[in-house]
């Protein structure tokens, strides 16, 4: 950190600089959120805000290192979309091309550099959120009671070659000296375990850059003081290298086990390592590495464009509202492009007939109300069934909006220009920033119902995912409306699989239940009535998940002529959701077909995701209610 800020009010000086905000455009609602968390008044001037109510500096870094976090959540959303597009072609190295506005430059990139990018930014804000250990054995033991390998040979043996000879360098360097970089994070394939492993490495590189940037005075004043005492005293019996060696442990389970075990256990890991991280007592690391990550971050080239970028990343939030292994992106020339003149993104091939997300498509009007669009309309994103440039195919159309402040005028004209002009269409027109709940009130009364306005709409805020269960409740609604075509079968040759529920923290308790039915004979699988591997009819629940972010696995050992029928039931019927609910049919730890809903499950019904049948999957989709199978429920077999 450069040695002339010593106020908060320079450091803002050069934060200002670095991030060139546009105070009084699009930049206006992260600044006012800035002021929010900083309990400032919403005017006046930040430099002599920050002296009058004595602002630190570190303060005033962790909370623009806050603000600025959902920026890199949205590269990371970005990615993730992209990454899926690039799997669809032979050449994975994806041309993406940004080009909304006639008056500004194409912007093009490719999937290598936007990776690089998003680690980036990702490395940034891990370190400077990270902390280290305020009791690092404590965290070990826990780490280590997750599982230890029972075998004769030593574990470390196993390790990757890479944490091998990091490991040897790290015995052989003199006491209070470290090696000069952190090894790569070994990697298990199973993503959610992979998260959490990453957590734990950036406690590692946290732990490292604290040690090795402290002079001898530190060490010796921490070892003293009782607060940070065990931190700096349980480097004395190298607990570094222990954390290490404890971590890649848990690696060494995949190559003692069969495939078969992983997946339940890498979920098993996952979820013990998320509650112990959250457990730990954490100390933040130093100001000067905060600054250094939020000026790089500032600095990144893809913050120069994150106006451009929301617009984009707001077509990752509406595919995230559908089957994921249903989107098939429309890539031509190896580029997914988002063009001003029209381009098609992507088809929903889980629907009958196909549906289709269109950027920026323009259609005729006659008379719009709003001032910028002149006998034409183009919204930002379409879903049309066949030729999205006839207004009449259009199922819904999304307008994103990233205005300075609200517009009431602006807003209403927009949404009743694109439901008048797309007679068939329910309009979203989602902000960055707020939108009054009372808005809709005010649209003319023809085309009301069909219009939502969504405020807040940005990563990791529950408005998004509000926004999403809307769109995909409305699309097929409008399928089971217009067509009441059954969702397509497809053919399932494996004998064993794994049904898995997923969800988020709201609501508290779901249950998964399995009946099978095998002649005349019924027998029932859920939380009460556990099954058996061993025995008739050969499934098994493993684990009754009641708190929320929870998961339930049902294993079937062999799937014969039986027919299984699979219910997803709201134990509590709170009625409450915050985020999809996920069922997915897997063989091998991987994934064969998983449909979500972004709905609750009403108060005595049943979610019906999937029958397996005839040696085939049946995706069903239904709502049932829990009386009309509760007598075939009732006199099954207690397992």
């Amino acid at each position: 950190m450069n040695e002339l800020i010593t106020t908060a009010s320079e450091l803002w000086e050069e934060i200002s600089k670095t991030a060139q905000f546009q105070h009084r455009e699009y930049d206006l609602n992260m600044l006012l959120e800035i002021r929010n968390r900083l309990a400032l008044p919403m005017d006046g001037s930040m430099h002599v805000l920050l002296r009058k109510y004595n602002i630190s500096s570190e303060t005033l870094l962790n909370t623009v290192l806050c603000c600025v976090q959902p920026f890199t959540e949205m590269l990371n959303d970005l990615f993730a979309m992209f990454r899926r597009a690039s799997a669809q072609q032979s050449d994975h190295n994806l041309k993406i091309q940004f080009d909304f506005n006639r008056n500004k430059e194409i912007i093009t990139t490719d999937l290598n550099f936007f990776r690089q990018q998003v680690e980036s930014a990702n490395r940034l804000i891990t370190q400077a959120v990270a902390g280290i250990p305020a009791y690092p054995f404590d965290l070990c033991q826990k780490i280590n009671g997750i599982w230890q390998p029972d075998c004769l040979n030593d574990p470390r043996t196993m390790y990757p070659e890479n944490i091998q000879k990091w490991l040897q360098e790290y015995k052989a360097c003199p006491k209070w000296s470290w090696p000069d970089h952190v090894p790569d994070m070994p990697i298990t394939g199973y993503n959610e375990l992979d998260k959490q492993i990453e957590i734990l490495w950036q406690i590692l590189s946290a732990s490292l850059w604290k040690y090795r940037n402290a002079d001898k005075n530190e060490i010796e004043q921490g070892i003293a003081e009782n607060e940070y005492a065990d931190f700096w005293y349980a480097e004395t019996d190298h607990w570094i290298g222990y954390y290490v060696e404890i971590i890649c442990n848990l690696l060494t389970f995949f190559k003692l086990n069969p495939p078969e075990k992983h997946s339940d256990f890498a979920d098993l890991a996952a979820r013990k390592i998320r509650r112990i991280v959250g457990e730990c007592p954490l100390y933040r690391v130093t100001i000067e590495e905060i600054h250094r990550a939020v000026t790089d971050i500032l600095n990144l080239p893809f913050w120069k464009k994150r106006y451009e970028l929301y617009s984009v990343w707001l077509c990752s939030q509406i595919l995230k509202a559908f089957p994921q292994n249903d989107i098939l992106f429309h890539i031509k020339d190896n580029t997914l492009s988002f063009s001003f003149s029209g381009s098609h993104i992507a088809t929903l091939s889980s629907y009958d007939p196909p549906l289709e997300l269109w950027a920026e498509v323009r259609t005729y009007y006659a008379s719009p109300k709003g001032i910028s669009r002149k006998h034409h309309i183009q919204p930002d994103y379409t879903l049309a069934i066949g030729d999205a440039y006839d207004a009449n195919h259009s199922v819904a159309v999304v307008e994103c909006k990233q205005y300075k402040k609200y517009s009431r005028k602006n807003f209403l004209n927009a949404a009743e220009d694109y439901a008048e002009g797309r007679p068939n269409a329910n309009v979203f027109l989602v902000n960055y920033g707020p939108i009054p709940s009372t808005l809709k009130a005010s649209a003319e009364v023809k085309c009301r119902d069909r219009i939502q306005f969504y405020g807040f709409v940005r990563p990791s805020k529950q408005e998004t995912i509000t926004f999403q269960k809307k769109l995909r409740v409305t699309v097929d609604k409008y399928y089971n409306r217009t067509y009441r075509i059954r969702l397509p079968e497809y053919p399932f040759p494996e004998k064993c699989c794994t049904i898995r529920l997923r969800w988020g923290d709201l609501p508290k308790d779901l249950d998964i239940h399995v009946i099978i039915t095998s002649g005349v004979q019924k027998y029932h699988v859920a939380y009460n009535q556990r099954g058996s591997m061993e025995r008739v009819p050969f499934v098994e629940l493993k684990n009754d998940d009641q708190h929320g972010n929870g998961e339930e696995l049902i294993l079937i050992d062999h799937i014969n002529s039986s027919r299984y029928d699979i219910y997803v039931h709201d134990f509590n019927g709170t009625e409450d959701i915050s985020g999809a609910i996920t069922v997915s049919i897997e063989t091998y730890g991987q994934p064969k077909y998983a449909m979500s809903r972004m709905e609750p499950i009403k108060s005595g019904n049943l979610w019906h995701p999937y029958t397996i049948a005839t040696g085939k999957i049946i995706p069903v989709n239904d709502t049932v209610l829990f009386a009309e199978i509760n007598k075939e429920i009732s006199p099954l077999n207690d397992n």
